[in-house]
């Protein structure tokens, strides 16, 4: 565990330095940029796990590779999964001294270069300190696709002994080391960003020009590739599913929980308006959804929490603490995209259309993206998920055990797309009920 811990901590380092890198240009692009950059901008990190490393795992022999190239290449998957959350903060920092200012620190030359340190992440490098470390622990704490390609990992070791009947105190321990970590980066990331906060922001300065070079190569090689080849590799496997469709349960569990989970967590974070309060609210589920697995785990085992433990109360609770930094996150983006919109007379004598185009637009796009990602979480179903009500993404992750298939593939496509066509819809409805100025 020790050895694994090692591994973590070295690559979540090596990712987080890359990451910064490649972000910053691509957040100077987005504090000048439209909605349409931003949308573009957040998906790397909503393309779900699943689709990424079954492609690449299945179809392109990457587990036949050295443990050195699967370590490289799932770097790579992480830089590019988390270029997304490190540009957003970068772009949404302010800084906090001018120009005058830092020149002024510049000549106290006596002071030495930990107060030109200090004056450069109050100016220009606002906001790289809480994305570096927010970045190190995403980076630290993932599971999902590390799990995939069989990398030195602490969360895919822990995950597999505990599923493996290993003794649920025995796991408590030996998260013990992972926490502690986690704690530590929290903590410096909550008091990074309160005292960045409280401090005034000033003029803006004129803006160096930015690149979105960065994104386009992470789309492609999250995104774009892998749902070709695997639409490529399930299309003779879409009729014997279609003869025997045996995920309806499983669809329909992810649904609902998803639904449910998304719609609590955008209520809470719809409701916050303090940026501090926000971050507080956030810092449980940083911890990420393995430790919260675990506690809560542990918690309904208690004796006064027993009668709920085989009940969708402890994978909901789950999941609420699991969504909320990204729902954060998102409702932050919404609200720093936020427009200023004309309306037409026929606009202005329908009230519920002018709620939709000033809120209840953004946050239902928070709601649905939160409603995906709650759709595709794999480590709290392993182990909260009540008996009967396994999510989809659980089930296939013990079918990938045995081997590809084509009819595996169909099974995976049809995940992926039906919270795509469960999203069309929802937002379909509230739009035209909202224009009919409900």
């Amino acid at each position: 565990m020790s050895e694994d811990l090692a591994i973590t901590l070295t690559r979540a380092l090596l990712v987080a330095l890359l990451t910064l890198c490649v972000a910053a240009p691509l957040a100077r692009r987005l504090r000048s940029g439209g909605a349409g950059i931003w949308v573009c901008a957040v998906l790397p990190f909503l393309v779900p796990p699943l689709l990424t490393g079954y492609t690449y795992t299945n179809n392109h022999g990457v587990l036949t590779w050295p443990r050195l190239g699967r370590e490289a290449f799932y770097g790579l998957l992480l830089v590019c999964r988390l270029l997304a959350p490190a540009a957003i903060v970068l772009a949404l920092a302010r800084p906090k001294i001018n120009a005058s200012s830092r020149f002024a620190f510049s000549m106290m030359t006596r002071t030495g270069a930990g107060l030109r340190m200090r004056s450069w992440l109050l100016g220009p490098g606002a906001g790289f300190g809480i994305a570096g470390m927010l970045v190190f622990l995403l980076a630290f704490l993932e599971f999902e696709l590390a799990s995939f390609f069989l990398v030195g990992s602490w969360s895919v070791k822990l995950f597999d002994a505990q599923v493996g009947g290993q003794q649920l105190a025995t796991s408590l321990q030996q998260a013990s080391g992972p926490f502690f970590v986690a704690a530590l980066l929290l903590a410096g990331l909550f008091w990074r960003f309160r005292a960045t906060y409280r401090l005034p922001d000033v003029d803006a300065e004129p803006p160096r020009p930015g690149s979105t070079w960065p994104l386009w190569p992470a789309l492609f090689i999250l995104l774009a590739w892998p749902a070709f080849d695997l639409m490529r590799d399930s299309l003779q496997g879409v009729q014997p599913l279609a003869r025997d469709f045996s995920i309806a349960n499983e669809l329909l569990a992810s649904f609902g929980f998803a639904l449910v989970a998304a719609w609590l967590v955008t209520r809470i974070v719809a409701g916050e308006r303090s940026p501090v309060r926000l971050l507080f609210t956030a810092l449980p589920g940083l911890f990420g959804a393995l430790i919260i697995g675990l506690v809560f785990l542990r918690l309904f085992q208690l004796p006064f929490l027993h009668f709920a433990y085989d009940t969708p109360a402890p994978y909901l609770l789950g999941m609420l603490f699991s969504l909320m930094p990204t729902a954060v996150l998102l409702h932050l983006l919404a609200d720093a995209s936020r427009t200023t919109t004309a309306f037409s007379t026929g606009m202005a004598r329908k009230p519920g259309c002018i709620r939709w185009v000033l809120t209840e637009r953004r946050n239902l796009a928070v709601f649905l993206a939160l409603f995906c990602l709650g759709w595709f979480e794999l480590s709290l179903g392993s182990l909260l998920a009540p008996s009967g009500m396994t999510p989809v993404t659980v089930r296939l992750y013990n079918f990938m055990h045995y081997g590809q298939s084509q009819v595996l593939s169909a099974m995976v496509l049809v995940t992926l797309l039906s919270p795509l066509l469960c999203v069309g819809l929802i937002y379909y409805t509230r739009r035209t009920w909202a224009r009919s100025g409900r």
